[in-house]
């Protein structure tokens, strides 16, 4: 999913110091792209079971969107700086559909968004 940032960018430097020819197709939700203020509830991490309260204003709404942007920019620049092709597609997509688009995307669709919301192409 690329939040493990380093992880992920350690991953992809591999791929291209080894000169595999590889696209990185990332799975995003569409739910997170913007998550709505709720207000007050708890998150369990799912590792380690560890609790934090949290509340969901307008305005942490507001960054924790600006910072998912903000990491999908860098982790597309990174890969395509390696030339390794980036594609971002969305989990909402039905199955086969994603697989053709992301297909057709590595190839012939580059720099342009697909047809199906929240799904990009680059490289």
């Amino acid at each position: 999913d690329g939040y493990d940032e380093q992880g992920f960018l350690r991953g992809i430097r591999l791929l291209g110091h080894e000169g595999f020819d590889a696209t990185v197709i990332r799975l995003i939700d569409l739910e997170e792209e913007t998550p709505p203020p709720v207000g007050d509830f708890t998150v369990i991490d799912a590792e380690t079971g560890q609790k934090s309260h949290l509340t969901l204003s307008p305005g942490l709404s507001k960054k924790i969107a600006d910072a998912r942007r903000a990491l999908s920019t860098r982790l597309q620049q990174e890969t395509l700086n390696l030339g390794i092709g980036y594609q971002e597609r969305a989990i909402q997509e039905p199955f086969m559909e994603s697989v053709l688009l992301a297909l057709q995307g590595g190839a012939a669709v580059q720099g342009k968004y697909s047809r199906t919301r929240g799904s990009q192409s680059w490289g």
